[in-house]
Formats: structure tokens, sequence, C-alpha cells
């Protein structure tokens, strides 16, 4: 049977399948507040967290089902259009979900370019430019799928090392994912200053690189250490 919503009631289904998500990516199991404004970080309990947080975005990102009863729609698309015509604003209470839900996005959009991205299992040392959508969709869907099942992705980084000046083959791809999701989620995404960089979002800052330069060195220096076949 076809269930035939009004306006305000696709809209309370909506904020609430939003609120719902978001509910289960911030909060104090998964997050723990350190420092106090303006110079607070907010990092990850447990490595497991930050995977599942990154699990939920990549599913906030995405648009809901089709066979769902409204039409389909990103969530942010959603939060766009609800601000636009709210039905539930009084004296410009919906300011604050337009304004953040718009600066979410173009944060979202914006391209950012990492150097010194050392990619052991090519052999390959190069710098990557992509949105940060691209890439927390990416480690995303590593961190819920098993590599079998993580072609797409690896046909999408593929394409960012082609870009780059980078060629490989498909299956070399698939070896790198895990080098990516090393560098993108086990270490940029926790980075305290992931957040900070909306105001220079070209490239990423020195302790960013000096940090990518040191784990490149850790790489190098625990291959030379471990050669059982020597």
């Amino acid at each position: 049977m076809t269930t035939t919503l009004t306006d305000i009631e696709e809209e309370v289904i909506l904020l609430k399948a939003v609120w719902e998500l978001i509910a289960s990516m911030v909060n104090f199991e998964m997050l723990k507040v350190y420092g106090n404004d303006p110079d607070s970080n907010v990092l990850f309990n447990t490595m497991t967290h930050q995977r599942f947080f990154n699990i939920v975005l990549v599913d906030f990102l995405s648009r809901t089902d089709k066979r769902a009863f409204i039409k389909q729609t990103s969530y942010l698309g959603a939060l766009k259009n609800i601000s636009k015509n709210p039905k539930f604003d009084v004296d410009s209470s919906v300011t604050l979900l337009s304004t953040s839900t718009h600066e979410f996005s173009e944060w979202l959009e914006q391209e950012i370019e990492v150097h010194k991205i050392w990619m052991p299992s090519i052999n390959t040392e190069t710098t990557l430019r992509l949105s940060r959508m691209s890439f927390l969709k990416m480690c995303g869907n590593i961190s819920k799928h098993n590599f079998l099942r993580l072609i797409s992705v690896a046909e999408e980084l593929k394409k960012i090392l082609s870009r780059s000046g980078v060629s490989v083959e498909l299956d070399e791809a698939l070896l790198a994912l895990d080098d990516f999701y090393q560098w993108f989620h086990a270490d940029i995404l926790k980075l305290p200053q992931f957040s900070g960089h909306l105001e220079k979002p070209d490239v990423y800052g020195q302790q960013e690189v000096f940090q990518c330069q040191r784990k490149k060195e850790r790489t190098i220096a625990e291959s030379s250490r471990w050669r059982p076949w020597d």
C-alpha cells in the first residue's frame, strides 16, 4: 500500500533520521573532549569507535533507500531543502540549521592536497588531491567491507593516483587500499587539526606533512628489520 505523506510529515521523518544518525556518531561513548574552547580537541575513545564513526558517516553522506515511503534524497540534500522551506521555523530558528548545513557541505566538497604519501604496497611516494567527501566515503567503505567487496573503491583510488601521475593496475590499487586507509583513516581523520582546515582547504599543514614523513620512515625501518627471505 502506498503511503502519502504531507510535507510536514516528510520533514519530521527526515529530521528524525538525521538526528538519529548524528546522535549515533557524536556522543560521549564515541568521543572525548580534551581542553577548553577555543583550544579544545575532540578525539575518538578507541580505534573501534573511530571505525564505527566512519561507517555511520558514510550512511549520513549517502541517499535514502529508493523503496522508502519518501522521495529518495541525500540526507544533506534533505537538510538543504528543509532549510529553504521549513515547516517549523519560528523567529528564524532555522538559520542555524541552514548555516551549519551549508558550511558542512562546502567543507566536504573542498579538495585537499596531502603531500609525501608513502604507499609501500606499490613502492610509491606521491601527493594526493581529492575532496574530503571522497576520502571519507572511501575510508568508510574500507572500514565496513572485506577487500572482495572493495573493487569499486580500488577503481576510485586508481583514478586518484592517475591524476597524480601514478599509473597502476586494478590489482595494485586494491593492494594499495590498506596504505590509503592508514593515511586517511588512521592518521588524518583522527588528527585534532583536521577540522581546522576549513580556512585553508588547498593544502595540509606542516604538522601533517611531518607526520606523513615520520610514518614513511617507520615503514621503511620496519621493512628493513623484517626480511625473512635474506
